[in-house]
């Protein structure tokens, strides 16, 4: 979940890659300033809570890859369905 001026702050950025993104690397990063700060004690505290992001960005990932498949198919199927009404 993102505050409203959170969002509106990703919603600024000119980057090249999908914006969804970028509460992933947000949160990991602040998962790691506060492990060299002490405020997580141990690696394997940092990897339980890393996988949260991580599974969340793949499913993502996933997510987004098979919508551009279905969205490509889709446009091939009509220029097939097109051809062969010529």
């Amino acid at each position: 979940m993102m505050l409203p001026n959170e969002q509106e702050i990703i919603e600024k950025l000119h980057i090249h890659y999908n914006k969804y993104y970028v509460p992933f690397v947000w949160a990991s990063t602040l998962v790691v300033k506060s492990r060299r700060q002490g405020l997580i004690k141990d690696d394997f505290a940092v990897q339980t809570i890393l996988d949260v992001p991580t599974t969340q960005s793949v499913n993502l990932y996933c997510k987004n890859r098979a919508d551009r498949t279905q969205q490509s198919n889709n446009k091939t199927r009509k220029r097939q369905v097109m051809k062969n009404a010529r």
